[in-house]
């Protein structure tokens, strides 16, 4: 019988290589510290929407974040591709270093036309729009926010506090 998971396939096989390097599964281990349960995707929209940042900075740092897996493997796949071409540098760091600025520039171009299609894809979505946006879930600072503030600045200046006392402090620039 198939066991339910909390989370989507995607996911998933983001944390597998985490789970393989630790032996664990987070239903024997629900704490494991290298296995973080997943970070929903739509929290740098709830961050600026908190910061009163304009939507479409907003949903486009979205995109951006959303991507940045992609140009890992974009990067891998140009890599591989280049090797099956024959083109190496054959121990010469001059030639390794052109050869490093021509990936870094077929990325950057790959990079540049996927964004430029989201721009158009958001824009005919209605993102350039001048409106109002609604929201789905409204978010909103509350007095639990305020308080695990607090508690967290406190721990801080109590553990700073407690180190100096103790003579162990050793500020990180001097």
């Amino acid at each position: 019988m198939a066991s339910r998971t909390r989370f989507s396939a995607a996911q998933a096989d983001g944390q597998s290589a985490a789970r393989s390097r630790c032996g664990c599964s987070r239903s024997r281990f629900p704490a494991c510290s290298c296995c973080p349960p997943p970070t929903p995707p739509t929290w740098p929209t709830r961050s600026f929407q908190q910061l009163r940042a304009p939507a479409r900075f907003a949903y486009g740092s979205l995109a951006a974040l959303r991507l940045l897996p992609l140009l890992a493997t974009e990067w891998q796949t140009i890599g591989l591709a280049r090797r099956a071409r024959g083109v190496s540098s054959g121990g010469n760091p001059v030639i390794a270093v052109r050869l490093l600025f021509g990936r870094v520039f077929t990325l950057l171009v790959g990079a540049i036309r996927r964004a430029s299609r989201i721009a158009a894809a958001m824009d005919s979505r209605g993102f350039d729009s001048r409106l109002p946006r609604t929201y789905a879930r409204q978010q909103t600072v509350g007095g639990t926010d305020v308080l695990l503030l607090l508690v967290a600045v406190s721990l801080a200046v109590a553990a700073t506090a407690v180190s100096i006392a103790v003579g162990s402090w050793q500020p990180l620039v001097s």
